[in-house]
């Protein structure tokens, strides 16, 4: 049998490059109310808002409304496991906001949800999650199954019938998810402030930053942690020279896997910096290589967290399409970085399917500290409990690429 070879990072994958993956993601997205973006994009948007039977004024709309019942329904659910763990140290502070009220009878859960979402609804107002960091982890699990994102997706296509708010909420919301990508990877200064000014001399130089990070050059000198591993750089100089056809999938938005393999061989499973949307034409372009005019309606084209990922456009058909092809092709699935999470169950469902060839292994590469077991691996890509042999799980402590692809290697 030929060693063909499917890897499939997810952001794991690229915590040696300093960018936020996970809860810290979630949090820097989806609860986070960005003001100075919002200032910034005002200004961006102004000379491309001239078409009235599509949108004609920006919004600075963020994804929550603090008069929303979805929002306080979440939010009451949330505080209410975490009041359940107030004994616990590190979550004392947080629970001492709710010291007044209670949820545990049936006269005042309405009054507590109002509080709760009140004391919440402030906190991200005011961008004071940091002095609750462990408890505000607690909260992300229940934001993407309350229709957080999803539920604004029709407002892409017609603002005007579905609603302008719901468009606005979901655009501001893609920049928010691109920057906090982009700016990581640009900024020389770790928890850099991000004024106003800032993000609009980012918007106003899109294409030039964007070229610029997809420059070999920039990308082959990229610094990162001395104590995380570049693990593009490695597997390749491990795998150089081997009898082993390899090909990539991403879920991550970043040109960074390209250290580990030629472009014609990547699947980018969820978008990518370099690629944006305009509605009103029906386009999905990579600026680097179209980029569109001045003046043209556009936001970031990328697959952020939600359980439902629209694929809506030829150019990701085409990707996902280029990710099939190999998969059947490879003997092998290498899982690195990707935690299998209910908001990828669309690839975790192709997985699956991939799985059902009797002849095709899964290696999922486990990181030591990682609470992720064969039971939840099973359960999640939804596999025949008496028939999980070809699954095959790795540990790692993230300190050593070299030793894990020998591993890797070895078992092939």
């Amino acid at each position: 049998m030929s060693n063909k070879v499917m890897f499939l990072f997810g952001a794991g994958a690229e915590i040696a490059y300093h960018l936020p993956s996970g809860s810290d993601y979630t949090k820097d997205t989806i609860l986070t109310k960005k003001c100075r973006l919002y200032d910034a994009l005002s200004k961006f948007y102004s000379t491309r808002l001239n078409k009235k039977e599509y949108v004609s004024e920006y919004r600075k709309e963020y994804l929550f409304r603090n008069n929303s019942s979805a929002y306080t329904e979440m939010i009451a659910q949330a505080i209410c496991q975490l009041l359940d763990k107030k004994d616990n140290e590190k979550f004392k502070c947080f629970a001492e906001l709710f010291n007044n009220i209670s949820p545990d009878n049936d006269e005042i859960e309405e009054p507590f949800k109002v509080e709760a979402k009140k004391i919440y609804y402030n906190i991200i107002a005011e961008e004071k999650c940091h002095e609750y960091e462990y408890a505000y982890k607690e909260l992300f699990e229940k934001m993407p199954f309350f229709g957080t994102i999803e539920k604004d997706f029709a407002g892409i296509n017609a603002p005007q019938k579905i609603g302008v708010t719901h468009f606005w909420r979901l655009i501001n919301y893609f920049w928010s998810a691109y920057f906090s990508i982009l700016i990581p990877i640009l900024s020389k200064e770790k928890d850099e402030i991000i004024t106003t000014e800032k993000y609009l001399e980012l918007l106003d130089n899109l294409k030039e930053n964007v070229d610029y990070i997809y420059s070999e050059k920039f990308i082959d000198e990229y610094e990162i942690s001395d104590i995380k591993q570049d693990y593009y750089r490695i597997f390749k100089e491990e795998l150089y020279g081997s009898d082993i056809d390899y090909f990539a999938a991403t879920t991550n938005y970043t040109p960074f896997i390209r250290k580990f393999t030629e472009e014609d061989k990547i699947s980018f499973l969820a978008g990518e910096l370099r690629t944006f949307e305009n509605p009103t034409k029906f386009e999905v372009k990579k600026i680097t290589d179209n980029p569109f005019g001045e003046n043209d309606l556009i936001f970031p084209y990328i697959m952020t967290q939600a359980p439902i990922k629209p694929i809506i456009c030829t150019c990701q058909i085409k990707e996902y399409a280029k990710f099939v092809d190999k998969l059947e092709e490879s003997n092998m699935l290498v899982i690195l970085g990707y935690g299998l999470g209910e908001g990828d169950n669309h690839i975790n469902a192709m997985i699956h399917e991939y799985y059902q060839n009797a002849e095709k292994r899964i290696v999922f590469c486990k990181y030591q500290g990682d609470n992720i077991t064969r039971k939840k691996i099973v359960d999640r890509l939804r596999l025949d409990v008496s028939d999980n042999d070809r699954l095959i799980i790795i540990t790692h402590d993230g300190k050593n690429a070299k030793a894990l692809i020998d591993d890797i290697i070895n078992i092939l």
